[in-house]
């Protein structure tokens, strides 16, 4: 391998890492799609960063096989002077500039380094960072500059490694990659066999997702299968394909029907594990079969046939897969995604991914070709924004069973709620009912009708009606309080306002009150109604309530078992405790109990920090602010705004804790 050169969005990412250190910081996050050159930006950067002389560099992940592609990467870049070695289970070189090493095993070898020993870190697949066997030793090492790389930086655990790295300093996606170049073009063709039309004349209240992707993507058999992709290879001077199988019986059996394939899995002897990928790697066309073991730190760039038999929920997993041919070289024109999947949910993905290119490209400024269509398979070309009228009525008809609710189904819903309350249904009734009865909500009519007007116009309802209140004078309103007062012997509220009919009569919601009075409370008193401000109980009442209730829990009550108390009927609201007594807190103490929230905000910055460590050892990382929000939630700890309200800001309530040191 001669000396790299940089590509231009590689230097523009290199003059980005360069400003982060201008500021001072010493960390840094850089997110590229996969194929754009992760590894060598990092090479690049340790170049930089060195200016001429020797570091010592560590470079670390958990897969050997990415050790290992990684150090020719940096040898291209910082020449044979310097030095290179490998800590992994079969090699353990110290006395070396450049370190390969995994987690697993510096993990064991950590008191063999001073944690300033590295000058640079690079952490490769740097989206693993909160598991276990990372996490201690990113902790331990304090190098003069640390870079985390990877091309999927979201979890499925919702873990932000932002947290450790800091916010993107370089950000290419997939879809500004395709969209802008970067990567090769692809050809995606989803492969079924002739599509059950039948399934678009149902009603989805008779379908189920799973019933769609039974009728509409017909799986293939291994043998139809096999013969597809031995005829598009037949179409390519130099094919090399990557066949995702979900099983390794499957591989096996794919394998037995494609003479030369070579199999690489995770039951193999890592010795045939190399070899089938070192194959791979060498040979002109091939094919090889795997599961998961492609989907990290492989670099086959010259694979020109993807196959996906494999079927993930896993957005991450998927675009990893994908990613594995869409490096871009000499002599390869496009790479050909052949999915026999047969999963409606690959198809909202492959959408959602066309959605985003497209918008990449117009934001870039150039325009979007549009293709043809086909009657055997759906085709997506996420280069030309190719998708099929076939497609978009499958993910209609998905949109709509998910929905569980069409646009007929909806009229009647209406026209039966019509009948219920003998009147035109407004947006609150819609509300009250989807929350008593489960029944759909007023989004769903917003998203199927535009407008909940236009919802009721389409149900053949007279909207005359919701006009003629809209359109009452204020003292049309006020009389309409007044008789609504004498008709249940108190003075209404707005729960009343929905829920009681009146003879002959169609009542204002409080918004329309609101609107025309500035609130509720001043019609009240304009119709000379006196206001209900406070419940008829007395302050001992509230309080013997609020006593029985710690007595029936067993412990002192929240605010959330206030309300939920109060949902059935058994206390007064937390509001009205609030406005009796100042605080829910001092009710508690007025019948001698103290809230935990308030005791957990009156201990020492000692005992705050202590809870903090105690946190970080439950969840196994550095805590957020959004853990304490919700550890506070349940009294456990105080909140997030006690202690930096305590230590000045939360990157010091962590430093007072030990978890963070003075440059994170």
């Amino acid at each position: 391998m001669g000396k790299l050169i940089p590509y231009d969005y590689q230097a523009d990412g290199l003059g980005k890492l360069d400003i982060v250190r201008a500021k001072g910081k010493r960390r840094a996050l850089a997110v590229m799609a996969t194929g754009l050159g992760k590894t060598a930006l990092a090479a690049f950067d340790v170049e930089q960063f060195s200016q001429g002389r020797k570091i010592k560099v560590l470079y670390i992940c958990h897969q050997t096989s990415i050790l290992e592609q990684a150090q020719p990467t940096f040898s291209a870049v910082l020449g044979t002077g310097w030095s290179y070695g490998f800590l992994h289970g079969a090699r353990k070189d110290f006395e070396v500039d450049v370190l390969y090493a995994t987690f697993q095993t510096m993990r064991n070898y950590l008191n063999h380094f001073h944690p300033e020993y590295f000058d640079y870190i690079v952490v490769d697949e740097s989206h693993h960072v909160h598991a276990e066997t990372y996490l201690p030793t990113i902790l331990y090492f304090n190098p003069k500059f640390l870079l985390g790389i990877t091309a999927t930086p979201e979890r499925e655990d919702l873990l932000d490694i932002r947290e450790i790295f800091g916010k993107e300093a370089v950000s290419i996606t997939l879809e500004r990659a395709l969209a802008r170049g970067y990567l090769t073009r692809v050809e995606y063709l989803v492969l079924t066999d002739d599509i059950d039309e039948s399934v678009f004349n149902e009603l989805p209240g008779k379908l189920t997702v799973k019933e769609i992707g039974r009728r509409v993507f017909i799986p293939k058999r291994d043998d139809e299968i096999a013969n597809i992709v031995l005829v598009r290879m037949g179409k390519l001077e130099n094919p090399k394909v990557a066949i995702f199988c979900s099983s390794i019986n499957h591989c096996e059996a794919i394998a037995a029907l494609l003479p030369g394939s070579r199999m690489y899995h995770s039951s193999m002897h890592i010795d045939e594990q190399k070899e089938s990928l070192e194959w791979f790697k060498a040979t002109k066309k091939g094919i090889l079969i795997t599961i998961d073991m492609l989907n990290e730190g492989v670099d086959v760039p010259d694979i020109n046939i993807l196959v996906f038999l494999r079927s993930t929920d896993s957005l991450r997993v998927f675009l990893q897969q994908l990613g594995r041919g869409l490096r871009k070289i000499e002599g390869k024109d496009f790479v050909l995604a052949l999915d026999f999947v047969g999963n409606v949910g690959r198809l909202q993905m492959l959408k959602e991914l066309e959605k985003r290119i497209r918008n990449e490209r117009e934001r870039f400024g150039r325009k979007i070709q549009r293709g043809g269509s086909s009657k055997k398979h759906v085709i997506v070309n996420a280069w030309s924004s190719n998708f099929t009228e076939e497609a978009v009525d499958i993910l209609g008809l998905l949109a709509e069973v998910k929905t569980g609710y069409t646009r007929e189904v909806l009229v009647n819903h209406l026209l039966k709620l019509t009948g219920e309350i003998g009147r035109v249904p407004t947006q609150k009734d819609v509300i009250a009912a989807s929350k008593s009865r489960g029944v759909a909500s007023l989004a769903t009519y917003q998203s199927h009708f535009g407008s909940f007007t236009e919802a009721l116009l389409a149900a053949g309802l007279d909207i005359h009606k919701l006009v003629v209140v809209q359109n009452k004078s204020k003292d049309e309103l006020l009389d309409d309080l007044r008789f609504l007062a004498q008709k249940i012997g108190r003075t209404p509220t707005t729960v009343d306002l929905a829920a009681v009919k009146l003879e002959g009569r169609v009542t204002a919601t409080s918004v329309t009150y609101v609107a025309r009075f500035g609130s509720y409370m001043a019609a009240v008193i304009a119709a000379g109604l006196k206001p209900n401000r406070h419940p008829s109980k007395t302050d001992a009442e509230m309080l013997e309530e609020l006593k029985a209730l710690a007595q029936q829990i067993g412990r002192i009550p929240t605010q959330s078992d206030i309300t939920a108390a109060y949902s059935n009927g058994e206390i007064s609201s937390s509001g009205t405790y609030r406005l009796r007594f100042g605080s829910l807190d001092r009710a508690l103490e007025r019948v001698g109990l103290r809230s935990r929230r308030v005791e957990n905000s009156k201990k020492s910055s000692e005992e705050l920090a202590v809870d903090l460590v105690k946190l970080s050892e439950q969840l196994g990382r550095i805590p957020t602010q959004i853990d304490v929000g919700n550890a506070s939630k349940k009294e456990i700890m105080a909140s997030a705004a006690t202690y930096k309200r305590r230590f000045g800001t939360w990157k010091s309530a962590l430093r007072a804790a030990g978890l963070i040191d003075d440059e994170v």
